[in-house]
């Protein structure tokens, strides 16, 4: 379990960054993501692209890699940066196909291979991607910040959008302090309180929502989509199945 913060500002322009001005933007992200030092005890790491724009800062605790797991993670010309939680499952498989491919890595990370799948397959990475997970990852030469969450939503990923800036966080107590209305999302909350379950893509606090499970949000050209890149599949042969079953049983309730 790690800790992931990351802000892009929607309309970014060179005498503004993120999170304010450049002499305060480290102490400020240094704040925000030690809000999930319980998830990460052990080591703290933060990026920020070229012109100030978007902030990426990762809390870890340390399972794979230990000596050099270290986050943000970078492909070989640092055109790719991610910061990840979770674990991907076959990993080692995937690794050893890059590779072959002429992908170079620079730690026996399981979380590396994020940056060398998008450099290979571009959006269409998340195909490849089998665990439990959620990451951010910015590519400086498209201008492009990519939010994934795993396909059952194991791993949490909530969002803040405003006219401004888009912020990423594992739990919403790392954005809380962020904004600037801080109110309970009471539809939400009565629902968890009845049912044990909030609503789809909703937190307990007004203004903060989940990523949902099986999808990505993609920020780029100052534009804001939500894709769902997987859902349950029913196959047409099993629906027949279950029709003549069915039917068998049908069948046999009339013959009685």
């Amino acid at each position: 379990m790690c800790g992931i913060f990351g802000s892009i500002k929607v309309r970014p322009n060179r005498s503004s960054s993120t999170l304010g001005n450049d002499a305060d933007q480290e102490v400020r992200t240094l704040q925000i993501i030690n809000r999930l030092k319980h998830r990460g005890p052990d080591e703290v790491g933060m990026w920020h692209c070229s012109d100030n724009h978007v902030v990426l800062a990762h809390r870890r605790l340390n399972i794979v890699a230990i000596d050099d797991g270290q986050q943000p993670i970078r492909n070989e010309d640092d055109s790719i940066v991610a910061v990840v939680n979770g674990e991907f499952y076959g990993h080692r498989k995937i690794r050893r196909q890059l590779e072959t491919a002429g992908h170079r890595f620079n730690s026996e990370s399981d979380s590396e291979i994020v940056v060398h799948l998008y450099r290979k397959y571009d959006l269409d990475f998340v195909d490849h991607l089998r665990g439990e997970f959620s990451f951010l990852l910015w590519d400086e030469v498209r201008k492009r910040l990519v939010a994934v969450r795993d396909r059952f939503g194991i791993k949490p990923l909530v969002f803040h959008h405003s006219t401004e800036k888009i912020l990423f966080a594992s739990e919403a107590k790392a954005l809380l302090p962020e904004l600037q209305n801080r109110d309970w999302n009471l539809s939400a909350f009565f629902q968890a309180a009845s049912l044990q379950y909030l609503p789809q893509e909703q937190t307990l606090f007004a203004g903060i929502k989940l990523v949902p499970p099986g999808s990505m949000i993609v920020v780029e050209d100052a534009s804001i989509r939500l894709r769902k890149y997987w859902d349950l599949d029913y196959p047409e042969r099993a629906k027949k199945e279950r029709e003549f079953t069915h039917d068998e049983h049908q069948l046999a309730i009339t013959s009685i």
